[in-house]
């Protein structure tokens, strides 16, 4: 199938790409962090939503190594999802600032994982069994608790580092652009 006429816009506005540097390669990002443990190295796990970008929530520069940070991105900002994409990044640039970043009217407030199982089970065939161990991010406590649910989580984490348990939980209000620190 041809990609859609908005995903060629895409590629195009890529194409008009003029002034493109290279981001550093990893073994150079870890002699400059090797060299200067005090460098930020920031992990941010937010939702997924197409309203809340944390580069431009956080004015991010796209290439600046001594403000080094990843952005894990998934339903709800649902911090066990992210576990697994936070470790492997981890190994290469050793986090020492994790960012739990949900946002207010978050569409994981709507949607419960059993209606999407049996969705998904009209689609493939109940005998798919793959959809059984699938979580999808609900969230059914305010948005303000699921953010201090989650960074306590993280914290008793076996699997995260010590410094990954410094964890800083927020809230952007998509109403005012605000970012509310929550723990």
């Amino acid at each position: 199938m041809a990609p859609t006429a908005h995903v060629r816009s895409l590629v195009d506005r890529n194409a008009a790409v003029s002034d493109y540097v290279a981001p550093p390669a990893y073994a150079q990002l870890r002699e400059l962090y090797a060299a200067n443990p005090t460098i930020p190295r920031t992990v941010i796990i937010s939702c997924a939503d197409p309203r809340c970008h944390p580069e431009a929530v956080f004015n991010l520069p796209s290439l600046d190594p001594s403000l080094a940070t990843a952005v894990i991105r998934n339903a709800g900002g649902d911090v066990q999802s992210a576990l697994p994409a936070m470790l492997a990044i981890d190994n290469l640039v050793d986090f020492n600032n994790v960012i739990l970043l949900k946002h207010t009217d978050c569409g994981s407030t709507l949607f419960r994982d059993d209606k999407i199982k049996a969705q998904l089970k009209d689609r493939a065939g109940s005998s798919a069994k793959e959809i059984e161990g699938m979580r999808f991010g609900e969230n059914t406590v305010p948005v303000k608790e699921s953010v201090k649910r989650d960074v306590a989580w993280l914290k008793e984490n076996l699997l995260a580092s010590e410094a990954m348990k410094n964890v800083t939980g927020m809230l952007l209000h998509l109403d005012s652009g605000r970012v509310e620190i929550i723990t």
